[in-house]
Order: C-alpha cells, then sequence, then structure tokens
C-alpha cells in the first residue's frame, strides 16, 4: 500500500462513522454532479470498506460501500448498475437521505420520473431542507408536464438556496407552459442575475418578448445567447423569426440558414426560412423549404397550405390542387376557416378543369 492509500485509509478508520464524516459539505450543493465528479474520493472509500472476493473482486459489505460504488457507477452513466447499488444501501441503512437522492437521480436520467419523484420526497421526508431535493423534483415534475408541482418545488428550493439560478431557470421554463409570461420574465432575468452566462435563459426570455411582440429586445437576448454559446442553434432560429417580424427578410433568412447548419433536422426552421423567401419574392426557393420541412414533419397542415399558395403564384396549378387536397388531410377539424378557404381554392381548381392526379 502506497504512502497516500495507508494515509487516506487510516484517516477513515480512525474517523468517526455517520454522515458528517463520509459527506463533505459541497456535497450538499444543488449541483449534484459536483458530487459525481468527485469519483477518486468515492473509490477510495470503498476501497477501505470492500474486501476483496477469492477472485479478486471488491464487493461491498456495508451500505457506505455500497453507496460509493453506485456514486462511481452513475460517474460512468451506468445508470441500472447504480440503481442496484443505491438500493443495496438502502436495504442496509433505511434512512441513508443521499443513496434515496441520488437513486432518484439515477431513476431521472433514465426518464423514470415517477420512481425519481418517489426518491426525491423520501430525501425530503428524512431532509426536509434539502434544496437540491426539492430542485430535482421540481425537475422530475416538469418532465411529466406537471407545471403546479414542478413550481411548487422550484420555490421551496428557492427558499431554501435562493442563489439557485438553476431553480429560477427551471420555475421560469414551468411558467412559459403555462404562458404566465411576466413571472418567466421575472424568473429568467434572476437566474441571469446570478448566473450571466446562462445562454438558455437568455434565449427563452427572448423567445418570451417574441411572444409579446417585442422583436427588438428578443433580438438583443438572442444575440447574446449566441455570444456565450455560438453553436446554439435555436436562438439563430427565433432570432430569425424576431427578424421577419420586422420584415428584415435578409437578416431572417440568413439566421434560418445559419440555424439549419447547426440543426438541419429543425424543420420550422425551414418552414420559417419559406416563409422569409415567398416575401422576398424567392418563390421557387420558398417552395423547396416548404418541401424539405415536409420530408421532416409530413403532418404539418399548415405548410401543406402556404404551398398550395405558392404553386398557384408559380402557376403549377395541378400540384397545387393535390397541396390543398393533403391539408385538408392532416388539418385538425376546428381550423374551420382554414378548412372553408382551401375547399374554395379546391373548387375553384377544379372549376378550371384541374383533378388531382392529372
Amino acid at each position: 500500500m502506497g504512502f497516500f492509500d495507508a494515509l487516506s485509509c487510516n484517516s477513515f478508520k480512525t474517523a468517526k462513522s455517520g454522515r458528517q464524516f463520509f459527506f463533505p459539505p459541497y456535497w450538499n450543493s444543488a449541483g449534484p454532479m459536483k458530487i459525481l465528479r468527485n469519483t477518486v474520493l468515492a473509490l477510495l472509500l470503498a476501497s477501505c470498506l470492500l474486501p476483496s472476493s477469492s477472485h479478486g473482486e471488491m464487493e461491498p459489505t456495508k451500505a457506505q460501500g455500497y453507496y460509493d460504488r453506485g456514486l462511481a457507477y452513475a460517474q460512468k452513466e451506468d445508470w441500472q448498475r447504480a440503481i442496484a447499488d443505491f438500493s443495496r444501501a438502502l436495504e442496509l441503512a433505511p434512512k441513508f437521505e443521499d443513496a434515496y437522492f441520488f437513486r432518484g437521480f439515477a431513476y431521472a436520467n433514465k426518464e423514470d420520473w415517477d420512481l425519481a419523484i418517489a426518491d426525491f420526497g423520501r430525501a425530503l421526508e428524512l431532509n426536509p431542507k434539502d434544496a437540491r431535493a426539492y430542485y430535482r423534483r421540481g425537475l422530475a415534475y416538469y418532465k411529466k408536464g406537471d407545471w403546479d408541482r414542478a413550481i411548487a418545488d422550484y420555490t421551496r428550493s428557492l427558499e431554501l438556496d435562493p442563489k439557485s439560478d438553476a431553480a429560477y431557470f427551471g420555475r421560469g421554463r414551468a411558467y412559459t407552459f403555462k404562458r404566465d409570461w411576466d413571472r418567466a420574465l421575472m424568473d429568467y432575468s434572476q437566474a441571469l442575475e446570478i448566473n450571466p452566462k446562462l445562454s438558455e435563459a437568455y434565449d427563452n426570455r427572448g423567445n418570451i418578448y417574441l411572444q409579446k411582440g417585442d422583436p427588438d429586445r428578443a433580438i438583443a437576448d438572442f444575440s447574446r445567447a449566441l455570444e456565450i454559446n455560438p453553436k446554439y442553434a435555436d436562438p439563430y432560429v427565433r432570432r430569425g423569426a424576431a427578424y421577419f417580424l420586422k420584415k428584415n427578410w435578409d437578416q431572417a433568412i440568413a439566421d434560418y440558414s445559419r440555424g439549419l447548419e447547426l440543426n438541419p433536422k429543425d424543420y420550422m426552421a425551414f418552414f420559417g426560412r419559406a416563409g422569409a423567401y415567398r416575401f422576398r419574392g424567392d418563390l421557387e426557393q420558398a417552395i423547396a423549404d416548404i418541401n424539405r420541412g415536409l420530408e421532416l414533419n409530413p403532418k404539418y397542415a399548415k405548410a401543406y397550405f402556404l404551398k398550395g399558395q405558392l404553386l398557384e403564384k408559380v402557376g403549377k396549378h395541378q400540384e397545387a390542387l393535390e397541396a390543398y387536397k393533403s391539408f385538408l388531410k392532416h388539418v385538425p377539424p376546428q381550423e374551420r376557416r382554414g378548412i372553408q378557404q382551401t375547399e374554395e381554392r379546391i373548387r375553384a381548381l377544379e372549376k378550371e378543369g384541374y383533378r388531382e392526379g392529372k
């Protein structure tokens, strides 16, 4: 055994058992990956607790050993083995709060939200002042689309840790889905005061400004997001939409194009760029973009209607008729006005002698 090993293990053996020894203060921060990155510590603890088997393998004999090995598996993103070890630790120590927390964290990474919520709840029963558990449970509720419970947990997390940019950002996202724009704006702004490098908060806040019809503020936020992360596709596409509102077709096309370079499967970017090409007068380019978008999402009804309009403008009436009929196949029945307009165009084209398939 080397000097470092001897020093470390001797220190562990002479320390008092219990939470104070095994959990340094930073392990209770809101960022659990910070804990997982300390794999060396986890493995060192495990090496002092785990005896060698006859085959040279290490098998835990105490709850802490299973927990430490679970952390090591989690660091490797081997969530199933991590869950198994955290579960074994809990069989041996049913009040092991951090084992519940990290098993919940592993379940969340497997997108098993109900089991994650249950484990975070059990951790909170054992320690009602654990801000990170409220945050993580809030995130799980958010992933399930339960915005109100997500907001409640994010709020409780912020009461315990008012400097958590992640909790403000998470609550802002939940408010966004509830279309509570003003509260969402306040939370994104608060998150950015704490962490000015949070590009997604600029992007989301910019999107709310866009929804509220304020393209200038939206453009400023999208630009800031791109300064922080120039390889982030969404702000390019959304800034393109903001320039579209300002009727700056060239800049809109440039931003949509950059977004598509980064994410060529964003069908909405194709449709957005098609709209800009349309108003710039490049109808063939617009039709080409609609076709590329429909290849990615053939059920997007509005694109068929726009395609029909453009095909009529360039004199391709037979193809326009087919596009209008495709619109009727995919449009929701409550879109009565769009259905009525499309049926009128179909009747007009058929009256001129055009028929589907001819």
